[in-house]
């Protein structure tokens, strides 16, 4: 009986990615290619300095297992955590 309110505790007590608010995932996307909305990875484009047209920046959010690798991110300890 311990072993299982253990199990409960430590299950529910984790900044477990899937219960975070920033937890993005469609139908179509298997949850270990989810995103986290927390986090936006901006590719800035310097173009318009050499040709004087401004082109749109490339946005994109990181996946959640990089923003749990990454320490100036999420880390593992999910310090970017927020409960849905």
């Amino acid at each position: 009986m311990k072993f299982i309110y253990m199990m409960f505790v430590l299950t529910f007590s984790l900044n477990l990615c899937i219960n975070c608010k920033h937890f993005k995932k469609d139908i179509f996307t298997l949850t270990r290619f989810a995103k986290c909305k927390k986090f936006m990875r901006v590719e800035y484009n310097v173009e318009h300095l050499i040709s004087g047209k401004k082109e749109k920046e490339n946005q994109d959010l990181y996946y959640c297992s990089t923003a749990r690798k990454s320490n100036i991110l999420c880390g593992e300890d999910g310090i970017g955590y927020e409960a849905k």
